[in-house]
């Protein structure tokens, strides 16, 4: 009974020559060129541009700090049209989303009294 066998040369000289070794070495230098490539071809996000309601925001919200959390609070936050959202009450941290919102200001709380705000 015979076995079957490739054509000479048909895969590269046997299993394991030469021919399948340089082979491999081809397919290597394609990938590695097309990853190189793709590599130079790849686009950097440009730096994000810093919004000037972001700042009018952030400068708000250092007027906060040492007023008390109370109606009058909410209602200048309200004026503004922005959302206040309590991230910490005296020692006490609150889990919170880390979606970045620029019209909320995040307050940290002591004793009621708005000891750090940040927007976002």
């Amino acid at each position: 009974m015979g076995g079957f066998s490739f054509p000479a040369g048909a895969i590269g000289g046997g299993i394991g020559g030469r021919g399948a070794i340089r082979g491999m070495n081809k397919i290597l230098a394609t990938l590695l060129l097309a990853a190189v490539t793709s590599l130079a071809h790849a686009q950097v996000a440009p730096p994000a541009a810093v919004d000037s309601s972001t700042d009018e925001c952030t400068a708000f919200a250092r007027t906060l700090i040492g007023k008390p959390y109370d109606d009058a609070l909410a209602k200048q936050v309200l004026e503004r049209k922005l959302l206040v959202r309590v991230v910490a009450r005296d020692k006490a941290q609150y889990p919170v989303t880390m979606d970045y919102n620029a019209g909320r200001i995040n307050v940290q709380l002591q004793k009621d009294v708005v000891a750090g705000a940040s927007c976002g």
